[in-house]
């Protein structure tokens, strides 16, 4: 069971505060710009386990979405995992 929350940056902005909400400091963060196109912003920083902050250079608008996942423990679940790559 995994929960993703994404937030909207309309505005061009140096400093996106979000609010996961998701009760981890270190969820997986992934930023993406107006087109589409993933990039990497200047910084990441973790407030505590329900805010982060997206720090950019220049103003930038876009999307950042935080994930976490997880298995429940009272199911059974196979580690066995396979992935093809086409080439």
């Amino acid at each position: 069971l995994g929960y993703n929350i994404c937030l909207n940056q309309i505005n061009p902005a140096l400093i996106w505060a979000m609010n996961h909400n998701l009760g981890n400091r270190y969820p997986q963060v992934m930023v993406w710009d107006t087109n589409g196109a993933q990039i990497i912003p200047d910084e990441i920083q973790t407030v505590d386990d329900n805010n982060l902050n997206v720090i950019f250079s220049i103003p930038t608008a876009g999307k950042v979405c935080a994930t976490i996942g997880g298995v429940s423990t009272n199911s059974s679940y196979s580690d066995n995992f396979t992935i093809e790559l086409k080439l």
